[in-house]
């Protein structure tokens, strides 16, 4: 039931809230809450919570989801009812339809043959338009949690205005038939300016390969590449020398001994291989000697 702080407040609340402090989602949710355990039991209570969350509406300091919306106006339709206007009732239903289409009340509540529950499923039938409503550069219209939708006609609906920087700026409840307040100006002008967009992770930064690599003429003069060729033509030219040795070796190996004619036949394959290595590693020296050349240029 509806707690005795939340009554007391309800009971004194100005017609116009005047926002000590903004309202939560959740602080709304639980005064929807109540509102709904007093439905069919305490017209006092439920009246009173109606009374305070459709006064502190403009308050909220979020977007109310599309789910919260459909209970706002099933308790707003209850409440206008309560004070006798039928008219209205039939427009928040007719809302609470829209965004929640499958809804019926308790059993336990409002009995199917209860003219509230009549009216509530009457409500389904009645046709809601759309139409265009007035806004400020920039800032973006929010009808029932949903953004930048047409406005309902024929329906009640909650709007909500937000900045561009996605503060929200104002909210009103809009019976069939209201026009969508002008925004102040000094809530446009206070309204912080939208936060400037962040880097595009999902783009590799371009490089600039000719800025990035060295040139070849400045590769060419290298000191680290000069002195990288002088040690592979050394290198490669004492290979080539001990390979021809031992080709040397096995040569005459192959011709002053006695050997089987297995063994004769690896001889000469060493033989062979050794000349090969012993060529090879003799290009290699020769082009690093090129390459050292070419650096002193």
């Amino acid at each position: 039931m509806l707690s005795a702080l939340l009554l007391a407040a309800a009971l004194s609340a100005p017609a116009a809230a005047e926002c000590e402090q903004p309202l939560s989602l959740a602080e709304l949710d639980t005064v929807i809450r109540d509102a709904e355990q007093a439905m069919g039991r305490s017209g006092e209570l439920f009246e009173a919570a109606a009374n305070y969350g459709l006064g502190m509406l403009p308050c909220l300091a979020e977007v109310v989801p599309p789910e919260q919306a459909a209970r706002l106006h099933r308790m707003l339709g209850l409440r206008a009812l309560v004070v006798g206007e039928r008219d209205s009732a039939r427009g928040a239903f007719a809302a609470s339809h829209r965004l929640e289409p499958g809804f019926s009340f308790p059993v336990d509540v409002f009995s199917a043959s209860h003219p509230i529950a009549k009216l509530y499923g009457e409500a389904a039938e009645l046709p809601v338009g759309q139409g265009e409503a007035p806004g400020h550069p920039g800032v973006v219209l929010w009808f029932d949690g949903h953004r930048d939708e047409p406005l309902p006609v024929g329906a009640s609906t909650l709007v909500q205005q937000v900045s561009p920087g996605g503060a929200l700026l104002a909210t009103h409840y809009l019976w069939p038939g209201d026009p969508v307040p002008a925004l102040a100006p000094d809530l446009l002008a206070s309204a912080p300016p939208p936060e400037p967009p962040g880097p595009d992770l999902t783009r590799r930064p371009s490089v600039d390969l000719a800025a990035e690599l060295p040139s070849p003429r400045g590769l060419a003069r290298s000191p680290w590449l000069r002195g990288s060729l002088v040690a592979v033509a050394g290198a490669s030219a004492l290979a080539a020398g001990v390979s021809c040795l031992a080709a040397g070796a096995t040569a005459s190996d192959y011709r002053d001994n006695d050997h089987s004619l297995a063994e004769l036949d690896q001889l000469k394959a060493r033989n062979n291989a050794l000349v090969f290595t012993a060529g090879g590693l003799g290009i290699v020296a020769a082009g690093a000697g090129v390459g050292v050349a070419f650096t002193w240029r």
